[in-house]
């Protein structure tokens, strides 16, 4: 499965997402409120990175770009 949604009780849902990109593997989590989608986090491995820092996670704010 590369898709899993948990609908809340105020109807919107968080749907998480893996993702197989060559060597940069991930899951995306996204808030989904009718027809709109927002990812609003993730977490990706990148194997050029040394020990711990190979996991990265970040979190977007709606007010920012970045994470």
């Amino acid at each position: 499965m590369n898709e899993m949604t948990l609908t809340l009780p105020d109807g919107t849902r968080l749907r998480a997402v893996r993702s197989h990109h060559g060597e940069y593997p991930s899951i995306q989590i996204f808030l989904d409120k009718g027809e709109r989608s927002e990812l609003i986090c993730f977490a990706e491995y990148n194997p050029e990175k040394e020990p711990p820092q190979q996991v990265c996670v970040g979190a977007y704010q709606s007010h920012q770009d970045d994470t």
